[in-house]
């Protein structure tokens, strides 16, 4: 699971990096209508390539009595768009704290939602 929330990280930050710069590598003018239509593509893309890997690692979980949750293929999508979009850190941005506070926030839901032991998540922070 934690490969797939570091594919989260990297392609976010990489992301970021291209439409700061272009393909190119050289600063691009501001073209925000378009930035925000690859923007929304990007993270459509990124959840939906993401969410089958994600699902059946949950549903592994499930499926061995590690992680309880009726909804495998909810629950993957649900930590994905939280990830996606703090992690991206253009849509609501914040401060490295503020994104800290999110992450382990969703630590501790999906701890409590899932009824896994308190700190088998914090992996996730070191991300």
């Amino acid at each position: 699971m934690a490969m797939v929330f570091q594919a989260c990280r990297n392609s976010s930050a990489e992301f970021r990096k291209q439409i700061s710069t272009g393909t190119s590598g050289k600063p691009v003018k501001d073209n925000t209508h378009e930035e925000a239509y690859i923007h929304q593509k990007y993270l459509k893309h990124l959840i939906t390539q993401l969410k089958p890997a994600l699902t059946e690692i949950i549903q592994q979980g499930i499926d061995n009595g590690e992680i309880y949750f009726d909804y495998p293929a909810a629950l993957a999508e649900i930590v994905l768009i939280v990830l996606a979009v703090k992690m991206d850190n253009t849509l609501l941005p914040g401060t490295p704290k503020e994104i800290e506070e999110t992450i382990r926030g969703l630590i501790s839901l999906l701890e409590k939602g899932t009824q896994n032991v308190p700190g088998s998540l914090n992996f996730l922070t070191l991300l």
